[in-house]
């Protein structure tokens, strides 16, 4: 007899926020703080049923990601022809195609919460880096792209609710996390590495279907 497996495909979308990690120019130091940036993630996958309660997904999204550091400098006044101290801030910002591929379990009786982990790899489309000092109206952006690898790796979690609006649509509410494992920028001094981290929360339109096997 034919078992009826569910599948579901789904898009979403929503606000993120990330970090940098690993060197002295995006980490918390004497002379650098470091301010999460604001972003957002979008993007579509498909959850294929394994058996009851296990599943697995396969997607694409895209994620505009990276971080703010403060950092406090010595500059030369015109006008007063001294040298004070000032801030600078640099806004790092990353844009990318992210592959997720999670093994996901539902819980209780409903299976509307649903926890996933598995890896990611992503794609660098363009990163920049803007230096906006706080004692100058002057603001430069430079493209730093070709300083960075052109992949990220690293482990994706997710925790989701569903909610039915229908027989075969339901909306979702997901926390998911994409934690960047590689250093993509291999030009730094010994020792120091550069890190991802995004956390976006994400609001999903899901419509299931179901195929005998």
């Amino acid at each position: 007899m034919a078992t009826k497996r569910r599948s579901e495909f789904q898009i979403f979308a929503g606000p993120s926020i990330s970090f940098l990690r690993g060197n002295l120019e995006v980490d918390n130091t004497n002379q650098n703080e470091r301010d999460p940036k604001f972003g957002y993630s979008i993007g579509f996958k498909l959850v294929t049923e394994i058996r009851k309660k296990l599943s697995i997904s396969y997607g694409l999204m895209f994620e505009k990601k990276g971080s703010i550091s403060n950092a406090t400098v010595t500059y030369f006044d015109e006008t007063d022809q001294t040298f004070k101290q000032g801030l600078v801030e640099y806004d790092f910002e990353y844009d990318y195609f992210t592959i997720p591929t999670q093994l996901y379990y539902s819980i209780g009786s409903t299976q509307r919460i649903s926890a996933g982990i598995g890896p990611f790899i992503s794609y660098l489309k363009k990163q920049t880096k803007a230096r906006n000092p706080s004692f100058s109206a002057a603001r430069e952006l430079t493209d730093e792209t070709e300083l960075n690898t052109k992949f990220d790796f690293g482990i994706i979690a997710t925790v989701s609710f569903s909610i039915p609006i229908g027989q075969k649509n339901s909306l979702s509410v997901q926390l998911t996390n994409t934690l960047g494992l590689i250093n993509i920028r291999p030009n730094l001094y010994t020792g120091q590495v550069m890190k991802t981290n995004n956390t976006s929360l994400l609001i999903g339109l899901n419509t299931k279907r179901k195929k005998n096997e």
